[in-house]
């Protein structure tokens, strides 16, 4: 019964979505003819597959300078001026409601960081349900994961805090998962 519940709500933002787009490609189209404008990442973020470069479909991003950058499923994201993660999605691509995000923390020469403190503070992109706290398990080794339950297919941000020993703040990036069946 939860499952058919999910799939017509599924249903239903897939179908306001494509309404969104056709109204939003009419406005680029109308705001073209009137000269340049600015490129939109998250235009491209919001259609399956879109933008970044990356092969294959674009369905894990980070946010770096205010625009999206597509990564592939296990790519590296740096986190402030000292650290990187490797941020993996299982399943990838993201197909289903049920998702982990493996986060694996690493100074820039590749030692683990051990005893960070990890948590999303995550919602849809176009349709704010939340925002939902999900702290990460540490499994040792600079390793953190973190199940969630998107409900709904479609586009989510995750902006996850990073507390690291010996450093005074927490270190934030934001994560953008597209949901979508195969």
């Amino acid at each position: 019964m939860r499952r058919s519940r999910r799939l017509l709500l599924s249903a239903g933002v897939v179908a306001i979505s494509a309404v969104g787009l056709v109204i939003g490609l009419a406005e680029e189209s109308s705001l073209a003819s009137r000269g340049p404008v600015a490129d939109s990442t998250s235009v491209n973020f919001l259609q399956p597959g879109g933008g970044g470069g990356v092969q294959g479909a674009a369905r894990l991003h980070y946010e770096a300078g205010g625009e999206s950058v597509a990564i592939a499923n296990g790519g590296q994201v740096p986190l402030g001026q000292d650290f990187q993660v490797a941020v993996t999605t299982n399943p990838y691509p993201p197909a289903s409601f049920d998702i982990e995000v493996d986060l694996y923390v690493t100074t820039l020469d590749g030692t683990p960081v051990v005893d960070a403190e990890v948590v999303s503070v995550w919602d849809m992109v176009v349709m704010w349900h939340g925002p939902f706290e999900t702290r990460y398990t540490n499994l040792g080794n600079g390793h953190y994961l973190a199940s969630f339950d998107m409900f709904m297919f479609g586009p989510w941000e995750l902006i996850t805090y990073f507390s690291v020993p010996n450093e005074s703040q927490s270190i934030p990036i934001t994560l953008s998962i597209y949901t979508w069946p195969e």
